[in-house]
């Protein structure tokens, strides 16, 4: 179990209130992520972040020395598609850290019910 679970379970054996910190930092949502059974996949798509990210750069420099028509076109769609794609992995991985949120509130919720179906 979890930190988050032990001090949950404390607070309810005890019948006080719960007294957690409501807002989580960014820093403490991308490390969950990376602390959970997919952290594999969370890995993966920081490295494909980072590699598209390298990809947009050196398509940007690229175009920005481009003479031509046609080599101008070629790295004008590979940065923009490039940036299309790391927004897209942003947002997965963004969604992925919202989830972790959602479903530590979701368990917190269905322990209090469980607190509070005991004491009747």
């Amino acid at each position: 179990m979890s930190d988050f679970d032990d001090k949950l379970k404390r607070a309810l054996e005890n019948g006080k209130p719960i007294e957690f910190e409501r807002e989580e930092t960014l820093r403490q949502m991308i490390a969950q992520t990376f602390r959970s059974r997919l952290r594999w996949m969370v890995v993966f798509l920081w490295v494909e972040a980072v590699a598209v990210c390298v990809v947009a750069v050196w398509a940007g420099m690229r175009l920005y020395h481009a003479q031509e028509l046609k080599p101008l076109i070629v790295y004008a769609t590979v940065l923009i598609i490039s940036a299309i794609f790391f927004v897209l992995v942003k947002v997965v991985g963004w969604q992925w850290a919202i989830k972790y949120s959602i479903l530590r509130e979701i368990k917190r919720l269905e322990l209090q019910v469980a607190g509070l179906k005991e004491r009747e």
